[in-house]
């Protein structure tokens, strides 16, 4: 934990320092945190096939997690996420596990006034996802449903005008509790610190 604070802490501080050494020239509050701008961001198609170097295995993963925004007035934004995900391990024959699952995301986040006029916009914001998920090993099959509360701080640095791209860093807290469809199976809960770096597009 104590490592993930100093890298947020190094990026906050890197982030408007970079800004300012470059002159970057972006937009004014006005376009970025106007009502009815609508953003694209997230982890929209990540596809990866690495094969092990002490093995034959070859693990393979997809996901597809964009998040869209709308600011409902100046500063506030509504935010729905939606996952989707799939992974196998390689493992030969009845060894194989392969994993699956769907999430969606609804949130919410308010931008407070740019920084130092460098386009540079702090944020705190709060979601909760609903999802589930199944496992298969060997035609055994285990469900389970999903839940992750996520609150948290953040800064993004914009660059456009009317339309354009942002860059954001976020620190978040993660409390997850994974509920397992099986008689007697306990509830598997966890939380800890989460920093993100995300690049998106406004219009």
């Amino acid at each position: 934990m104590k490592k993930l604070l100093v890298l947020a802490a190094a990026l906050l501080i890197a982030v408007p320092a970079a800004s300012t050494a470059k002159g970057l020239k972006g937009m004014t509050q006005a376009e970025f945190n106007k009502k009815g701008k609508f953003a694209l961001s997230g982890d929209l198609l990540n596809f990866n096939n690495v094969k092990l170097d002490d093995g034959d295995a070859e693990p393979s993963a997809f996901s597809l997690a964009p998040v869209i925004g709308y600011m409902v007035m100046d500063n506030l934004q509504i935010n729905l996420g939606l996952a989707f995900g799939s992974e196998t391990d390689g493992a030969e024959g009845d060894a194989e596990t392969k994993t699956s699952g769907w999430a969606i995301a609804p949130g919410v986040r308010y931008y407070f006034d740019q920084l130092s006029k460098k386009n540079l916009f702090p944020s705190v914001g709060l979601s909760y996802g609903y999802g589930s998920g199944t496992t298969e090993t060997g035609g055994n099959e285990l469900d389970a449903t999903i839940g992750v509360l996520t609150a948290g701080a953040g800064i993004t640095q914009a660059l456009g005008g009317a339309q354009g791209g942002f860059l954001s860093l976020g620190l978040n807290y993660v409390m997850q509790t994974v509920t397992p469809d099986a008689d007697g199976a306990e509830d598997i809960k966890s939380s800890g610190l989460d920093v993100s770096v995300s690049f998106g597009l406004f219009f």
